[in-house]
């Protein structure tokens, strides 16, 4: 595994990539069920502005699987890519590799008592990262926003206040509605 990040504008900003590698001697036992191999690279970027009071982060993600067709066969058909779906992408039993990429643009206000922020993120059926990390589901796009006001100030009865509202939806990158929700939230802590 390889990070680099590198701050810029003396650490409003900063780009990065990161490059991580498992590669396994499989024998006879294990060649049904490990990748042979497994890379992911990835490059992202973090850039404040307005004084510090805004932020707009991304990254792009690329990944590589690769094995004996039954470990192949196995990854499509988890619960993570679910290829088997009749809505999905379609499930090969012969393949013995699996490519996929993931995107992620993210804005928000991050200085004040105002803050909020909103974000994009896709992942396509074939991003695998779970040999060397850990990723619940491909197959997905999501866009979620929170904005809430934030009052840390010491009161006579309280010591802090917080109201935010959260929204976020999931679709599969096909399209096919998946989740949404809202939720208001406000905390007092005496």
């Amino acid at each position: 595994m390889l990070r680099i990040r590198q701050d810029l504008r003396g650490g409003e900003s900063s780009i990065g990539a990161i490059v991580t590698s498992v590669n396994r001697d499989n024998d006879s036992w294990t060649s049904p069920y490990l990748h042979r191999n497994a890379y992911v690279g990835a490059a992202d970027f973090r850039h404040r502005f307005k004084g510090g009071k805004y932020e707009l982060s991304g990254s792009a993600d690329f990944s590589r699987v690769a094995g004996s067709a039954q470990a192949i066969a196995s990854t499509q058909q988890d619960a993570t890519h679910y290829y088997q779906r009749p809505d999905a992408s379609r499930f090969d039993s012969t393949r013995t590799s699996l490519s996929g990429d993931a995107e992620a643009l993210q804005f928000g206000k991050v200085a004040g008592k105002v803050l909020f922020q909103t974000n994009v993120e896709r992942r396509s059926p074939g991003f695998e990262i779970n040999d060397l990390g850990y990723l619940r589901r491909a197959d997905q796009m999501s866009w979620s926003t929170w904005a809430g006001f934030f009052d840390r100030q010491k009161r006579r009865f309280t010591q802090r206040f917080q109201w935010n509202f959260n929204w976020w939806q999931y679709w599969t990158t096909a399209g096919l509605p998946e989740e949404r929700r809202s939720i208001p939230i406000r905390t007092r802590h005496s």
